[in-house]
């Protein structure tokens, strides 16, 4: 009588209520890709990572995952989602840890502390709650319907069991039994009739004369759920994925592996880790990533492979996130590792306790580098930077493209820090150098032994050059410097302003340290050049080529004019005058005014002085005066100005 009464008790909690009928259409959409009953394993429906998995989802995730499952609900019902339930507490026993009970706890609460407490993945529960009752998706579930809301305890063959009714005893019991089917520590070997790695006849119906099938269980999650329902879909019932099959199809197994990956996607990919990143470098290749062990928060291993060799590394480096996605396990599961490996395409896997994370193909470049920078110049482009590569040691060639035209050119720069970045390099990979490129804009790229090294945009400009000096001499401004045109290397041509006014002007003055600075360009294109100017102040501004602006600087002008008067004598009939005055802004001939006691009027400075030109280069010879004004006997006072005032005054007596 034990024997038959063990039995019976373990009938009552592996024959769940729904094994003879699918959930209805309306409960489960299908998803974007409808699945294919090909795809189902029969021998692997779930990984043993997905399904002993409590944390993950998060209290607040499974609420909003269930308030995405139902939009309203019908009037008078109550929908998991806005359900609530006051639970008591549990002691912890080999199955589960204990569950500290709450005042209205609210269903995604539930969940989520029962998938903690017996590591039960909170996915596989509401994929339970589904199959079993359409909890999830229903908009007027039954009271009913809560109290055997997992199928616990409820066997075909007989009424459920009273004593595990209600929502939360049903949660917690269902996971607990599905705990229970792995034969924990401690526990006896009670369950052992689907064993894993063996196969075993599984019935695709309650009725026997359906018949079996054999299937080898892959591992214990897949058994757990063969436990709580020991029937496999037949080939009707997969057939028709969301609908019925035929009077021996079984749909409780299908139903759990097409909600699962609806839902949350496959149930066989592995969430124990992630491989992020596999980038080869330097000799070397980086892989990023993260790894747990659903059985224990501590810090886990990862094995890494490069081409089928490698060896374990410890991922405890720190993510801020993980714990925010993984509740209880901490951040330290992090691994950033570098590995050497030659140039060439190489496979990365990693692997956690034999199970496949994830491969990635990688290539390791033959160079390395950086394109500093990219500056457009006259007369082309200033490059610098560094390009290794791991095949010498003393130099290395880069390519340089200008509009996908270009030229090899050698490392000509040593940077120390070079080799203690890539030990064993050397320092001999920096460059910095000048590439030709007429005027205008270009896309330069820089390339190394096997890899491109970086692309820039530059605009090498027309011309430059530097406006040295201003200063103030009689008539004017002299100014000094340098302008160089990229379309005329041997001479240019500058516009200088006065007060804005201005014009252009040859360089003319032979700088020989010129070319030194720029290749390419002659010495010819200094400038030294006067600027007429009226005495005061201006601001002077040059201009090179393509309107490039040099500079302003202000100058005060203090003489641009000048003049004399040799005599002031009586003449029969009136008073004659002799003299110079020149306005030095121009070579014209200028004006002055003569008074005659007080009154006077102009007269023109044009007479030829051979000497003239002498005196003021560039004036010309014509700014002599000679002028005789007639008046009657008497004494006069005679003054005369030039352009910028009085040049004399002198008292004379006509008889």
């Amino acid at each position: 009588m034990a024997v038959k009464r063990v039995w019976a008790a373990v009938l009552s909690v592996i024959l769940a209520v729904a094994v003879m009928v699918p959930v209805s259409l309306a409960s489960s959409p299908e998803p974007a890709a409808a699945l294919s009953g090909s795809e189902f394993n029969a021998g692997n429906i779930i990984s043993d990572d997905n399904f002993f998995f409590g944390s993950a989802m998060s209290e607040t995730q499974v609420q909003s995952f269930l308030d995405a499952r139902v939009s309203r609900c019908e009037a008078g019902y109550t929908c998991l989602k806005d359900f609530e339930q006051t639970t008591y507490s549990r002691t912890a026993d080999k199955m589960c840890a204990s569950y500290a009970g709450g005042t209205n706890e609210s269903a995604a609460r539930i969940i989520a502390k029962v998938a903690l407490a017996c590591n039960i993945s909170p996915k596989v529960l509401l994929v339970m709650l589904e199959k079993e009752q359409s909890l999830v998706t229903s908009t007027r579930p039954s009271v009913s319907r809560y109290s055997i809301a997992m199928g616990y305890a409820c066997p075909d063959t007989a009424p459920c069991d009273a004593q595990f009714f209600g929502f939360y005893n049903q949660v917690y019991k269902s996971a607990w039994q599905l705990k229970r089917y792995g034969n924990p520590e401690g526990t006896s070997n009670l369950f052992s009739w689907f064993p894993v790695g063996k196969p075993s006849r599984i019935q695709y119906n309650p009725n026997a004369a359906c018949g079996t099938g054999a299937v080898t269980v892959e591992n214990k999650a897949t058994a757990a759920l063969y436990y709580y329902t020991p029937y496999q879909p037949n080939a009707a019932a997969l057939s028709n994925i969301y609908g019925t099959g035929d009077s021996c199809s079984a749909y409780g197994n299908r139903n759990f592996w097409r909600l699962y990956t609806t839902w949350f996607g496959s149930p066989t990919t592995s969430r124990v880790g992630s491989l992020d990143s596999a980038v080869g470098g330097y000799k070397s290749i980086t892989v990023t990533g993260w790894a747990l062990d659903p059985s224990s928060k501590a810090s886990t291993y990862v094995w890494v492979n490069v081409d089928g060799v490698g060896g374990p590394v410890k991922a405890d480096a720190p993510l801020s996130w993980f714990d925010a996605e993984f509740p209880g396990y901490g951040p330290n599961h992090g691994f950033n590792v570098t590995i050497p490996a030659t140039p060439g395409s190489h496979e990365v896997c990693v692997y956690r306790d034999q199970t496949l994370i994830g491969c990635n193909t990688v290539g390791v470049p033959q160079g390395i580098g950086h394109l500093d920078s990219a500056t457009g110049v006259v007369g082309g482009v200033d490059l610098s930077g560094w390009s290794v590569d791991s095949l010498r040691s003393d130099y290395s060639y880069i390519w340089v493209n200008i509009d996908g035209q270009g030229s090899a050119q050698r490392t000509n720069t040593s940077l120390s820090w070079l080799n203690t970045m890539f030990p064993g390099a050397g320092t001999g990979h920096g460059f910095n150098l000048r590439v030709w490129a007429t005027p205008g804009k270009h896309e330069v790229c820089v390339h190394g032994p096997d890899n491109l090294i970086g692309c820039k945009n530059v605009t090498v400009p027309t011309g430059t050059g530097s406006f040295d000096s201003a200063t103030a001499v009689v008539g004017g401004v002299q100014i000094t410097g340098w302008s160089v045109d990229g379309n005329r290397p041997d001479s240019s041509f500058i516009w200088a302003n006065v007060d804005g006014s201005g014009g252009a002007h040859r360089t003319n003055t032979s700088l020989s340290w010129l070319p030194n600075y720029l290749p390419g360009f002659g010495p010819g294109n200094g400038f030294t050049v006067k600027l007429p100017a009226k005495k005061g102040a201006h601001r002077v501004c040059v201009f090179g080529a393509d309107s490039l602006a040099l500079g302003c600087k202000n100058v005060t002008v203090l003489k641009a004019a000048d003049g004399y008067v040799d005599t002031v004598t009586a003449v029969p009939g009136g008073i004659r005058t002799t003299g110079w005055s020149v306005d030095l802004t121009t070579s014209a001939p200028s004006y002055i005014w003569v008074n005659v006691n007080g009154a006077g009027g102009p007269h023109k400075a044009d007479k030829p002085l051979s000497w003239f030109n002498g005196l003021y280069p560039g004036s010309g010879p014509n700014h002599g005066f000679d002028v005789t004004i007639p008046k009657p006997p008497g004494t006069y006072e005679v003054c005369v100005h030039g352009t910028e005032g009085l040049l004399s005054c002198r008292s004379v007596t006509v008889k």
